[in-house]
């Protein structure tokens, strides 16, 4: 073989090995972007759906909040001798916000949340049941210590689905 034919053998393995090198570098290149999009797919799922938690759970904790208050005047209420009807409506009106909110919260929440919410209605409603019963019977001391204790416990699970939220949307810090 002479020099020339093999000048052109050369070139021509050189350019089918350069040729597929490229092939190659473009395909994996594709490959590549492909993972990164779909990496930023799943990136932007996971931030929206950390955006409608804490959509979710902000509009819960407004709604335990004003059902507390409204609990607050009604036994404030019930101590200054107050008929207290109205106070009385408003914390079934919050509470029942509260605990039908509740629901949405189970939808995308995991269940530490879900429980810790519920619990917090709960703690709400037996307050206000031992207001109903220190309106009825104001003279005993156990309604007032009964009303205490539940306040007590609704303060606690208010604080718990705080933490549960806290950390459900933002992670253990």
């Amino acid at each position: 073989m002479d020099q020339g034919v093999a000048g052109v053998w050369a070139a021509g393995v050189a350019g089918l090995t350069g040729a597929a090198g490229v092939a190659l570098g473009a395909g994996l290149a594709g490959k590549s972007a492909r993972f990164q999009v779909i990496d930023q797919g799943m990136l932007e799922r996971a931030r929206r759906l950390e955006e409608h938690r804490r959509e979710i759970y902000t509009g819960f904790h407004d709604h335990l909040t004003a059902a507390i208050q409204a609990l607050d005047a009604f036994e404030s209420g019930v101590q200054e001798g107050k008929d207290c009807q109205a106070e009385e409506r408003l914390v079934s009106s919050t509470l029942s916000t509260a605990l039908a909110s509740t629901i949405t919260v189970r939808t995308c929440g995991p269940e530490a949340v879900t429980e810790a919410a519920h619990t917090a209605c709960i703690a709400v409603k037996d307050a206000a049941e031992a207001v109903r019963a220190m309106r009825h019977r104001p003279d005993q001391d156990q309604t007032y210590d009964r009303w205490q204790q539940e306040r007590l416990r609704v303060s606690i699970s208010h604080g718990l689905f705080a933490d549960a939220f806290r950390v459900t949307v933002n992670g253990f810090d």
